[in-house]
């Protein structure tokens, strides 16, 4: 991920071409028909969309002029960079699987024991029984509702960082910075593997486990204050503290998965792991998806709840001469992405925006709620793991 991140963006610049820019709102005509803004050009009537600067400033492209776009031109790059990494790893997997040979038979390692007797003396559950064991699905249902925190915070990490907090500090947060705390992130997720793996050697899985729970509970409680902070304030020490926390929150959330499966050996014994841990990556890909999915959805409400709040203050004159169709019909704009919160803010009577808060900083809050209780799930089912009764282990008859 250290590697990625840098090479995808250089890709992405590389590959990227800019849409074809129409003008300014005041020097096109333009025309809605069914939430759909349309600028009059040399060729005829062309979808268009409105860019402000505030949107202008959440893209990673310099130069673009406030005014409206032709929808359908331009190119973000991202396909073909996805294409090219996709290429180059194939190739890289592909060299290394026909590199790898077995060793020659009879090969040992200078100084190696066969210590396999011991190993399958010492007790172990099979795998079907660790499939019956109630103590599998907790610590599954841990490592979930865990990892979905660090998951969902790495695929919104950046519009998050540029819709949040952009607009209160944009000279800090730029392109530059939102690639550098994408960066962090990643160090944090390789950090919190090897730290809280050699953690548990040291304190033993379930303190490193109540620990991770513990840390990580707070962090997600206090993102939505610290974002409050900052769009009060303008103060970047609240911003700082939110990239660190969420550093530590994504440290932590990993952690849990280089810790798992020295928690299986524990419970299960260590004959199996490799096949337990297999099937515990279920619960893993379930976080995985998740995750994501909490950001986005919850974020999408709250900006749809956002949208309908600032309709009711709006201008209706205003609202109509803009987008040439009333309130009313305001739901076609939005679905067409024609409408957004900063455009409502635009259009709101100066005494209305005088005390008017721009909801844009707050819409990821309900997902940081979300994900503070699903730590709280997994504080639950985490303290209802027992021991395994002995009696079901081989051997143990």
């Amino acid at each position: 991920s250290l590697f990625f991140i840098p090479a995808i963006s250089a890709l992405m610049k590389g590959f990227s071409e800019m849409p074809t820019y129409l003008g300014t709102m005041d020097s096109v005509k333009t025309t809605t028909e069914d939430g759909v803004l349309y600028a009059q050009t040399d060729n005829g009537l062309v979808e268009a969309v409105q860019a402000t600067a505030s949107d202008l400033a959440k893209l990673p492209f310099d130069g673009m002029a406030e005014g409206l776009y032709q929808v359908g031109t331009g190119n973000t790059g991202a396909a073909a960079a996805l294409a090219v990494s996709g290429m180059a790893m194939t190739s890289i997997m592909l060299a290394s699987a026909f590199t790898m040979k077995r060793p020659a038979p009879g090969w040992k390692p200078e100084g190696w024991v066969d210590d396999s007797s011991s190993l399958n003396a010492a007790p172990s559950l099979e795998v079907d029984e660790v499939m019956r064991t109630p103590q599998f699905y907790l610590l599954g249902t841990t490592m979930a509702c865990m990892v979905a925190g660090s998951y969902g915070l790495f695929s919104v990490a950046k519009p998050l960082m540029n819709e949040v907090f952009n607009s209160s500090l944009p000279l800090i947060v730029t392109a530059g910075f939102t690639s550098s705390y994408l960066m962090a992130l990643s160090v944090a997720n390789l950090g919190g593997r090897f730290t809280m793996a050699s953690l548990s050697d040291s304190i033993g899985c379930k303190n490193t486990f109540n620990m991770i729970i513990g840390g990580s509970l707070p962090i997600f409680l206090a993102a939505p204050v610290l974002v409050s902070q900052v769009a009060d304030t303008k103060a970047a020490m609240p911003l700082y503290l939110f990239c660190g926390s969420t550093f530590a929150a994504v440290a932590l959330g990993c952690g849990i998965i280089s810790t798992t499966p020295a928690y299986e050996a524990a419970l299960f014994g260590s004959k199996n792991v490799g096949a337990v841990h297999g099937r515990m990556l279920l619960f893993n890909s379930m976080g995985a998806v998740a995750g994501p999915a909490l950001f986005v959805n919850l974020r999408s409400r709250s900006e749809l709840s956002a949208m309908q709040d600032l309709l009711t203050k709006v201008d209706p004159m205003r609202f109509e001469a803009q987008f040439g169709v009333g309130t009313d019909q305001a739901q076609g704009l939005i679905d067409a992405k024609t409408l957004s919160i900063a455009k409502l803010m635009e259009l709101l009577p100066p005494e209305t925006l005088a005390i008017t808060t721009d909801p844009t900083p707050f819409i990821y809050d309900t997902s940081w709620q979300a994900i503070a209780g699903l730590v709280c799930v997994s504080a639950v089912s985490h303290n209802m793991i027992r021991p395994v009764d002995l009696s079901k282990y081989q051997g143990n008859k």
